[in-house]
This record gives structure tokens, C-alpha cells and sequence, in this order.
């Protein structure tokens, strides 16, 4: 034991001393050997530059033992230079109660802050918005409402998030806002989507957000853009939260995806900023478990009652690549939907209701003690057939939905 803690200090005073960026060699699970330095990591996702520069990211279950501890022990303090880079004396807030709800500090008035070669650039508190149009403050100060109120959402939410250690004067968060949806997928849109948050690699460790005018419900009126009609910014909501949340931190796909898609079925109706974490019970079952209640596209998951999860323990460990980026459909819809539904148990229902265990889990994780030591936390002496009966007690009362974990 002793041994294993000499290591690990070793291996943080090591990569600390080398600012996170030797070339050294890699192995992969298969043997493979390459060349790289590493760049960052972003949930399960890990970003290497190659020797002839070129940018590579995978997932972390290819990589050797000894080089998963490398990792673990780089974006540890990656995340502690983040947090050192703030201008403000910022604490952990993980001894904060659950918030009921979370509105925007709009006291910042948004401003255009340069005009070139047909880049207009505009700043709020916390972000700075590209456009490759002219936009107004008016529409900017809409625009910015729903970034804004995100970043304050996730501020609140006491997981010691990221955004909670940025400070004034320092790099506001990128959002790049295209007018046409082409312009959007030329720029490394997903076509199908909405928004889109890309982290690490060329990005940096704060990543970006990419955005089309449509999905901000913005309308050409003459010669000027407006807000017009409404949208749904549920999926926006989710990706601004991956830049508000993840940092450098490896999350397991669960905890990530579950976390984006809560915040995002805790905003308000009317989408003005303001989130309900008291009363958001009902959304999470229409989103995630509940058939289509009205004609239209479907937006939900659409569980059902009893949603064939598997074994408890496989779906949490799940690997990201074999979950939420599965070929099958079915299974991913499984993964976004019941993910969700895990983070609202253990953050309202598990144990005295406090979100206590949920909170030593994500601490362990940012603190660097791996994913596995993370998971005793969450299990807090319970195994894992017991940690089931529990979840499934809690998910009757959330909303009679029974899993099966067989």
C-alpha cells in the first residue's frame, strides 16, 4: 500500500514537473506503441498529440495499465492547475445542499467586443459568442440568457463542477454560433443535432460550443436577426453543460451524459434561464420512461415501466464507445434515457436524501483516486445485488417504474 502511494506521488510530482506535455512512448491494449504527448481528457476520452502534431482521441479503455495511471495522474493536475488559474478564492461547494432552483446573474450587460473579416464577436459575463453575422446586444442578451443561466445551473449544483473556478479576467467559454445549418456541419457540426459541445484536443480544456441560428430560434426580419417562435434548447442545454462540467475529469459515461440530460429537463418551459431542481420529477419521467403524450416528433427516450437495464454494475462500467456510442440505436436510447434517471435517484432518493454518497463519489474522482475507489464510496458498504434492490426500491417511488437488472 505503502509502494502504491509512493507511486502515484511520484507520478503527479513527475508530470507535474513537465507541464503535462513530454513526448513519451504509449502502449495500447492490443501492443500498439506510438509516440504522443498528452493533451487533455474529457469524460472517458482521451486526447493525445502525435509526433508529427497531428491530434488523436480515443477511448481509455485502449490504453495499457500503466498508462491509464499516467492519465489519471495528468488530468488530476490538469483539473488542480485549472482551478489555481482562478482569480477568485473559490471553495469546494460539495457541503452545499442540493439547490431547489438556480436563475442567471444577468448584472454583466452583454457588448460586441470586435467586428473582422466577417467574425462578430460578443461577450456576456462567462462566454464569448463567435457569429459569422450581426447580430444585436437585444438578441446577444437572449442568447447569452440561456448560456448564463446553464453556467449558474451547474455552479449550483454541488459537484465541485469546473465552471465554479472561473473567475473574472480569465478566457471566457467559447460558443460559435453559424447563421446557416451547412455552415454549422462544415464546421464540425453533427448534422442531425441541434448544438454541440466539443472539448479537448485543438480546443482546450474549457472545449467550445457550436451552435446554428435555428436551434436559437433566430429569424431574418429585413436586414436584422431576431428571436422569433420557440424552440426546444433542451439539447443545448445538455452540451453547455458537458463545457460547464467535465473539465479534465474522467467521468464515467453514466455520470456524464446522466448529469447534461438532468440539468437539461430542469430548465424552465419557457427556457429564460431559470432551473427547477425541486420540481423537475415529472420531466425526467416524460424525457426518459413516459410513451409520447402529444402528436409530433418524439423527443423522449420512451422506456417504459420496466426497461430491461441488465445488471446494475455492467451498465454503470460500462465502456463510453459500447453504451452511448453503440451502432444499435435501442441501446444508446437505453443508456441516454436511464442514465438520467440514476443521477436523480442518487442525488434525491438514495440513502437520507442528501446526495451525500453521489458527492463522495465525484469528489473521489476529482481528487484523483480512480474510478474504482469512487464506486465503493457510492456503494457505502452496500454490494452491488444490494445497491439494485435499493435503485429499484427508488425507482418505484420516483415513479413506479420497476427495472429489470436481470
Amino acid at each position: 500500500m505503502m509502494y502504491k502511494r509512493f507511486f502515484r506521488l511520484f507520478l503527479l510530482l513527475s508530470i507535474s514537473s513537465s507541464a503535462l506535455a513530454d513526448m513519451r512512448e504509449w502502449t495500447g491494449a492490443n501492443g500498439a506503441k506510438i509516440q504522443a504527448e498528452y493533451v487533455s481528457t474529457s469524460g472517458n476520452q482521451v486526447t493525445l498529440k502525435l509526433k508529427g502534431g497531428k491530434i488523436v482521441t480515443f477511448g481509455m479503455d485502449k490504453l495499457s495499465p500503466e498508462d491509464l495511471a499516467y492519465v489519471q495522474a495528468a488530468s488530476k493536475v490538469s483539473a488542480e492547475n485549472q482551478r489555481r488559474g482562478a482569480t477568485l478564492d473559490v471553495k469546494s461547494n460539495f457541503s452545499a445542499k442540493w439547490p431547489s432552483s438556480s436563475t442567471p446573474d444577468e448584472r454583466t450587460p452583454p457588448k460586441l467586443v470586435s467586428e473582422e473579416d466577417g467574425e462578430y464577436v460578443y461577450e456576456t459575463a462567462h462566454f464569448r459568442f463567435h457569429s459569422n453575422a450581426k447580430l444585436s446586444v437585444d438578441v446577444i442578451r437572449s442568447v447569452g440568457r440561456l448560456f448564463e443561466g446553464t453556467y449558474s445551473a451547474n455552479q449550483d449544483i454541488p459537484f465541485n463542477n469546473p465552471c465554479r473556478y472561473h473567475g473574472e479576467g480569465q478566457k471566457k467559454y467559447d460558443a460559435y454560433l453559424y447563421e446557416t445549418k451547412e455552415q454549422y456541419i462544415e464546421a464540425g457540426g453533427p448534422p442531425p443535432s441541434a448544438g454541440v459541445f466539443q472539448g479537448g484536443g485543438p480546443h482546450g480544456a474549457m472545449g467550445r460550443i457550436l451552435v446554428p441560428f435555428d436551434s436559437l430560434a433566430l429569424v431574418k426580419k429585413g436586414a436584422n436577426y431576431v428571436v422569433a417562435g420557440k424552440r426546444d434548447y433542451g439539447t443545448l442545454i445538455h452540451e453547455i453543460t458537458h463545457q460547464m462540467s467535465i473539465g479534465s475529469y474522467q467521468y464515467p459515461g453514466w455520470f456524464v451524459e446522466g448529469l447534461a440530460e438532468y440539468v437539461s429537463i430542469s430548465s424552465s418551459p419557457s427556457f429564460n434561464g431559470t432551473f427547477g431542481f425541486a420540481s423537475n420529477k415529472s420531466a425526467l419521467l416524460e424525457r426518459c420512461i413516459e410513451l409520447p403524450k402529444r402528436p409530433g416528433p418524439a423527443k423522449g427516450r420512451f422506456l417504459g415501466k420496466t426497461p430491461k437495464v441488465g445488471p446494475l454494475e455492467t451498465f454503470m462500467k460500462k465502456a463510453y464507445q459500447e453504451s452511448f456510442m453503440h451502432p444499435d440505436d435501442n441501446v444508446k436510447q437505453l443508456y441516454y434515457g436511464f442514465s438520467p434517471m440514476l443521477l436523480y435517484y442518487f442525488a434525491h432518493v438514495d440513502g437520507k436524501g442528501d446526495a451525500a454518497r453521489i458527492k463522495k463519489f465525484v469528489k473521489a474522482i476529482q481528487d484523483g483516486e480512480g474510478e474504482e475507489k469512487a464506486y465503493e464510496y457510492l456503494l457505502d458498504g452496500r454490494t452491488w445485488d444490494k445497491l439494485q434492490k435499493d435503485v429499484t426500491a427508488g425507482m418505484k417511488r420516483i415513479g413506479g417504474v420497476t427495472p429489470d437488472f436481470s
